[in-house]
């Protein structure tokens, strides 16, 4: 059985979502500094650890965050200020210009 999942930015509430079958298992956390978005918090549902989705969460941020510079002509940073994007930036040097 497959299932579906969605990562959305949530403006509002300053948040990347990741939904399972339309289901809200996750989360990660930003507020904006300057020209930077500091990412303070990522949450997965227990039920749901082990699945690999707070990584999908992260780089589909990640992802969107520079789709958004690119759109608005920005040149914004991000502050991984939450343990979990920092050690996804570790794994992941390929996205080391988005680093402030």
């Amino acid at each position: 059985m497959s299932q579906n999942v969605e990562v959305s930015h949530n403006e509002a509430e300053q948040r990347y979502e990741i939904r399972v079958d339309e289901v809200l298992v996750g989360f990660a956390t930003y507020f904006p500094r300057g020209e930077s978005l500091v990412f303070n918090h990522t949450e997965i549902d227990p039920a749901y650890h082990g699945q690999g989705l707070g990584a999908v969460l992260i780089a589909s941020a990640m992802a969107m965050v520079k789709e958004a510079m690119v759109k608005e002509e920005a040149s914004w940073k991000v502050v991984p200020r939450c343990s979990f994007v920092a050690s996804w930036f570790q794994r992941h040097p390929e996205h080391a210009d988005l680093v402030a």
